[in-house]
């Protein structure tokens, strides 16, 4: 499948770096073929596979940092930790402060 512009790897390991493209196109392959209705066989537009593939790819780094260690056991306890940090993490970069 194509995957121009697409992105499909992170910074790992060559062996992690393998596992995880690996990975990464089986997931992207299904988003565009099946992930909007499997049901009929209709992916998602590839803009759309595109935003997912970045916002993967920050998760799984993110979640790496914390754990320490590579890993592609993303569960519900992870993905509860990085919405919040994401919803209530300092990411201001207007230098301002509120205190």
């Amino acid at each position: 499948m194509d995957f121009d512009g697409i992105p499909v790897t992170t910074e790992a390991s060559e062996k992690q770096l393998l596992d995880y493209r690996e990975s990464q196109e089986d997931f992207l392959s299904w988003l565009l073929a099946y992930g909007k209705n499997p049901k009929t066989a209709t992916g998602y537009s590839r803009a759309t596979v595109r935003r997912t593939a970045y916002r993967t790819n920050q998760l799984n780094r993110w979640m790496w940092d914390e754990e320490g260690h590579y890993t592609m056991s993303v569960d519900h306890d992870h993905a509860d930790a990085y919405m919040k940090e994401l919803a209530y993490g300092d990411k201001s970069t207007s230098g301002s402060s509120n205190g």
